[in-house]
């Protein structure tokens, strides 16, 4: 795992600043209660997202889960109001991404947390989890071994 954070440390990014922060979730149960809590407090709007609008109906049904149930959760944040957050977040990604391929391990990147970025559980709970006061969520990424026949 430290090899694949790793990757993120050196990812080009604007002004090189390289600030993304990375918060790794290992145990992402309390996480899941404010996701699913959150998109269950949600109703569906016309012309809705449809992944949402699926994410609203499962949290609701009670059969929400967001992160596919990962051993290993690595949400990324950066400044709020820095114009090239999602763009430097993003780089940090796939650089993770790639790196676990390279490991033979599997990967998929999570929107959920970008979507419920402004919410007060989610920022709660990512601030108990190591985000600073003045960063948001940009994205999310699942790793784990993949299921083999």
């Amino acid at each position: 795992m430290r090899l694949i954070l790793q990757t993120a440390n050196v990812t080009a990014d604007a002004k090189n600043c390289s600030y993304p922060n990375k918060v790794t979730v290992t145990n992402a149960s309390e996480l899941q209660e404010a996701v699913k809590s959150t998109f269950a407090s949600m109703e569906e709007e016309p012309g809705m997202y449809m992944s949402k609008v699926f994410s609203i109906r499962a949290a609701k049904s009670g059969t929400y889960i967001y992160d596919y149930n990962t051993p290993c959760l690595i949400v990324t944040a950066n400044k709020i109001g820095y114009g090239n957050a999602m763009a430097d977040c993003a780089c940090a990604l796939e650089n993770m991404m790639l790196a676990a391929n390279e490991l033979d391990m599997g990967s998929v990147w999570i929107n959920q947390l970008r979507w419920l970025a402004e919410e007060e559980q989610i920022v709660t709970a990512m601030r108990e989890l190591g985000m600073a006061e003045d960063e948001i969520v940009c994205g999310a990424l699942a790793i784990g071994w993949p299921a083999t026949e």
